[in-house]
């Protein structure tokens, strides 16, 4: 259902519709998108789903992996709009397009295509609703399945202190072990791993089964939503490192040690109980050198929000990395705009009302900008909650952990306060 008439005025206006700007329309079209280089994504404004609709800005191309009417391709900004807006003329779209009224003489749409449109987009929001059970059923599947991996696993830990684990955390991470500080930081023993058993294949398989450090993972009540476990080597007291990857840097690496099972958005890994004063990081380990250097008062509280997403939130939109660009188009790289996410699903780990004042620890081993942008995000948030905020980065290219292990073999960092 292109253009109806061969009027030059009427092709013009559709063609301005067609070269319109492809973000812009799926914006206009209802679609709330996160960049990453030329791919944005997001819930599909037509049938939902939380990244199934994407918008490539360099091949000006779109597709929802929810379902697409069969008529629709995935190039046309007019099919866009149409997909998003269901059911919706191929007229009235390239009018909301435009923002310019149908021009006069324009023969509208049958009644017997409007019927024939109408029924397909129909039966695509059917198929779109069953699909959306299915995977609402799937999610939840899950989500039992998790939490009762979970239970099994706490319900074998033990506290970490005398075990192998300890001497991890001892020996390999020259941490000192305070016990009120390692409530929720237990030891397994025998915890299965899955993983990529080679360079090249797809599918995870069961690797072993190694001792692991397992640390809960609480929600802002103190429900447990989740752990992260790092599986050890059976003999040192180190990370296990597949024998084929060991001599890979860890980028290139395919197997993390660390996982995590259940939840962890929103949540924190407390370590000790939760005061007035906080100073908070990514992983835990990270935050106890942190507070062995001396950082912070003697009544300040540690806790992990396990990873720099879930410490900063969500951010609202971006901004060009000065420096850095795509090496496939010559753009700049986008990074956060530092503008937090204030949404019902922005936030980051959610801090208990009781929390006052935040000290905010940072990794400097991450790309230093995008990092600092991303801390600013959480910064500004917690600030705009009422509390006192402040940002403690670790030098760079080190994280406090690194900066802790130098200091205790004679090598102090400079510019522990940068």
């Amino acid at each position: 259902m292109n253009a109806h008439t061969p009027n030059p005025r009427v092709q013009e206006w559709i063609d301005r519709a067609k070269d319109a700007n492809i973000l812009d329309v799926a914006e206009k079209a209802g679609a709330i998108l996160k960049r990453s280089g030329p791919e944005n994504t997001g819930p599909c404004p037509s049938c939902g789903g939380t990244d199934r609709f994407s918008v490539n800005t360099v091949k000006r191309t779109w597709n929802c992996r929810g379902g697409m009417d069969e008529k629709l391709s995935g190039k046309s900004v007019i099919d866009l709009y149409m997909h998003a807006q269901q059911p919706i003329s191929f007229l009235d779209a390239v009018e909301a397009i435009t923002g310019e009224a149908k021009p006069d003489g324009i023969r509208e749409e049958p009644p017997e295509e409007r019927q024939e449109r109408e029924a397909r987009a129909a039966k695509q929001r059917a198929k779109n609703e069953a699909k959306r059970e299915q995977e609402a059923k799937a999610e939840e599947a899950k989500h039992l399945r998790d939490e009762a991996t979970i239970a099994d696993i706490l319900a074998r830990a033990v506290p970490i202190l005398g075990t192998h684990g300890a001497a991890y955390l001892h020996d390999g991470r020259k941490l000192e072990l305070r016990k009120k500080f390692l409530r929720d930081i237990l030891f397994v023993k025998d915890l299965d791993y899955w993983g990529f058993p080679d360079a090249t294949s797809a599918d995870k398989r069961r690797l072993g089964t190694f001792p692991a450090v397992v640390a809960v993972i609480r929600d802002v009540v103190g429900n447990v939503i989740g752990i992260s476990a790092t599986v050890l080597d059976p003999v040192e007291p180190k990370k296990w490192v597949p024998p084929w990857e060991a001599h890979l840097p860890k980028k290139e690496r395919r197997n993390d040690p660390t996982k995590i099972r259940g939840d962890k958005k929103g949540g924190m890994i407390r370590l000790g109980e939760i005061g007035p004063k906080l100073a908070v990081g990514e992983g835990f380990i990270n935050v106890l050198a942190w507070h062995q250097l001396g950082f912070g008062e003697d009544d300040t509280s540690l806790a992990a929000a396990v990873d720099l997403y879930n410490l900063s939130g969500k951010w609202v939109g971006t901004q060009e990395h000065p420096t850095r660009k795509n090496p496939e188009t010559g753009k700049p790289t986008p990074i956060p705009s530092g503008i937090p996410d204030t949404g019902p699903d922005g936030h980051g780990a959610i801090l208990p009302a009781w929390v006052k004042d935040v000290t905010m620890i940072g990794d400097g081993d991450s790309e230093r900008i995008a990092t600092r942008r991303a801390m600013v995000t959480g910064y500004r948030r917690w600030r705009d909650e009422g509390r006192a905020v402040r940002v403690h980065m670790a030098p760079e290219p080190f994280d406090f952990a690194d900066v802790l292990t130098r200091h205790l073999a004679g090598d102090d960092v400079q510019g522990l306060r940068a």
